[in-house]
């Protein structure tokens, strides 16, 4: 379950269990990170793609960690910072 300051949705769907289906885990992608594998991420974006535009029934399961930001124990470590920064931080961090 989310928590109160995640920026994600609960998606209720009902499951035919007795199709098909794949569940794939994405996660600890950290794009835009100066080491950030962008042929492998976009190859790997272009199979799952195709798969689904094939009719295959897949599922995404979020594991965290997609973009290359502060994460939440470090930006409580970060309190002593001025406000200003910490405002210019939220506004970028959040932003969609």
């Amino acid at each position: 379950m989310p928590s109160a300051e995640s920026r994600c949705d609960v998606i209720a769907v009902d499951i035919d269990f007795y199709k098909s289906f794949v569940i794939v885990p994405v996660g600890d992608i950290h794009y835009n990170a100066p080491m950030f594998a962008k042929d492998a991420w976009n190859q790997w974006r272009a199979k799952w793609r195709a798969r689904i535009k094939a009719g295959e029934n897949v599922w995404f399961l979020g594991m965290g960690d997609y973009l290359e930001t502060l994460s939440g124990s470090e930006r409580k470590a970060m309190q002593a910072v001025h406000e200003s920064t910490q405002e210019w931080m939220d506004e970028h961090v959040t932003r969609r």
